[in-house]
């Protein structure tokens, strides 16, 4: 899938609804409602919605990803306990 994937495999904490700040619920994620009230995520300045990262199949080290253009993307990576996760950037 990709030929070069940057993280710094770091695991990161989901941010819930009522932190996100509310011009980014108003504007970019106005689509969410209350009932999404959790996993909430911030990389490079933009804000999402693990709902928005496709599952990608079980023999792919990363859990999910989330297309930005057609060459590159975000994958993202869930622990077990569903709290934290690990974020890279891919390039093809």
């Amino acid at each position: 899938m990709a030929e070069k994937i940057i993280s710094n495999y770091h695991h990161k904490q989901f941010v819930y609804r009522h932190d996100v700040p509310q011009s980014v619920l108003t504007g970019d994620l106005d689509w969410t409602d209350d009932d999404d009230h959790d996993h909430y995520l911030q990389y490079k300045g933009y804000w999402y919605h693990l709902s928005q990262f496709m599952r990608l199949p079980t023999d792919h080290d990363w859990h999910g990803a989330h297309c930005e253009g057609y060459f590159s993307g975000i994958l993202i990576r869930i622990a077990d306990d569903c709290e934290t996760y690990q974020i890279a950037r891919y390039l093809s």
